[in-house]
């Protein structure tokens, strides 16, 4: 089971199951990027909703550790790691090969981001959940 943390935040929009929770950012927030940018300095958090919340609801939100420290990790580094690797294997044959590896392996550093996400998002215990309404 992965590690969660409380948060707690308005309701702003009802997709299905999900709902998006606007959360006012806290001591804990610095440096994490569990959140997404809503607007204009508003963040928040898309989350499965078993308590059926409504728009404008004060929810409390269990928030996964992963979507916290390792996902962005994946999503930031991978493509450096990818840049750096095409780059290293082209300079073996030439410059103009090490640019070309270089956006090649960057391209497919993002395929392999998608396909992570979507495996990820069908995962019960990487999903943010509203606990209950406030």
């Amino acid at each position: 089971m992965s590690a969660r943390f409380i948060e707690q935040g308005i309701v702003i929009k009802v997709e299905g199951s999900d709902v998006w929770v606007e959360l006012t950012p806290g001591e804990r927030c610095k440096g994490c990027a569990a959140c997404h940018l809503l607007s204009a300095g508003k963040r928040g958090v898309i989350a499965e909703d078993p308590v059926g919340a409504a728009v404008g609801d004060m929810v409390e939100v269990e928030i996964c550790q992963e979507t916290r420290l390792i996902f962005p990790l994946i999503v930031f580094g991978l493509p450096v790691v990818f840049l750096l690797v095409g780059i290293f294997l082209g300079r073996l044959v030439s410059e103009l090969m090490a640019v070309l590896l270089g956006f090649a392996f960057l391209f497919l550093s993002y395929l392999l981001i998608k396909m992570v996400d979507r495996y990820v998002a069908g995962q019960m215990q990487y999903k943010n959940v509203v606990l209950r309404r406030l």
